[in-house]
């Protein structure tokens, strides 16, 4: 995905932002939308916003996973394994959780599986 941090995108909507037209100023993308929008009766106003890149959203919650293994060990086993990983030492959970975090982001990056999308912030509407 090309990178458009920074650029500005225009919308009749306030919410959705995707023309897939990306301007360098704010002046350029309020230029555009007074021409583009001055023929549509209905339209009163417009919006620009401001594009601003999402990270990967990976979060690891070493709890729930801990718990998933210490449950799959009990229906193994039964009550042998009733503590099993349920007592971690804080700073093995933050160890793991960052481990766990580079290895999806490795695999986030090595598949392409980025976001396509992004966040609009200061967003300003313009009436025509």
């Amino acid at each position: 995905m090309e990178n458009n941090e920074g650029k500005w995108v225009v919308s009749t909507s306030p919410e959705f932002f995707n023309s897939g037209d990306y301007y360098e100023s704010k002046e350029e993308a309020i230029a555009f939308g007074l021409i583009e929008y001055a023929a549509y009766e209905t339209v009163k106003k417009f919006h620009v916003g401001q594009v601003e890149s999402v990270g990967l959203g990976v979060c690891v919650d070493t709890d729930s996973i801990l718990e998933h293994i210490n449950q799959s060990m009990c229906d193994e086993v039964g009550e042998a394994a009733d503590d099993y990983l349920l007592y971690t030492k804080q700073e093995h959970d933050a160890e793991l959780e960052e481990e766990l975090s580079n290895v999806i982001i490795k695999w986030i990056e090595k598949h392409s599986y980025q976001p396509t999308f992004f966040k609009v912030v200061n967003i300003e509407s313009v009436d025509i």
